[in-house]
């Protein structure tokens, strides 16, 4: 390898690490904003961030009625994960990130409501 060489491959080497590591990392999402989606089965979503951003809500939707919602949840660097029980059945479980402060992928994990299995969301915030 020429001189000089390795100082610059290295560098960028650690440039692109860091570049796939930030990549990762959820964002903030909007205090008081309502996020919402829906996929091709009918499975809707609605989500309630806080106004100081730290704790949700969400409420469920199949073919347009309300199923069930979450108790409050919390919101850490951007991520959560919720789920909803009675007695000892979970109804159903969401897991998600704030990709960006308009955006959220989410997991809906459905047990014992609509047409169960795994949902993947893409919620945006309402206007």
């Amino acid at each position: 390898m020429a001189r000089g060489r390795l100082p610059a491959t290295l560098g960028l080497t650690c440039l692109v690490a860091l570049g796939a590591a930030g990549a990762g990392l959820a964002a903030t999402p909007k205090g008081g904003g309502t996020y919402t989606g829906q996929d091709s089965h009918e499975v809707k979503l609605v989500l309630k961030v806080s106004g100081n951003r730290k704790t949700g809500k969400a409420d469920l939707f199949c073919s347009g009625s309300h199923q069930s919602a979450t108790p409050t949840f919390a919101i850490t660097h951007g991520s959560f994960y919720a789920v909803r029980k009675t007695g000892s059945t979970k109804l159903f479980s969401i897991k998600g990130r704030f990709i960006s402060s308009t955006q959220a992928k989410v997991t809906a994990s459905l047990k014992a409501v609509c047409a169960g299995g795994n949902h993947a969301l893409t919620l945006d915030l309402a206007p």
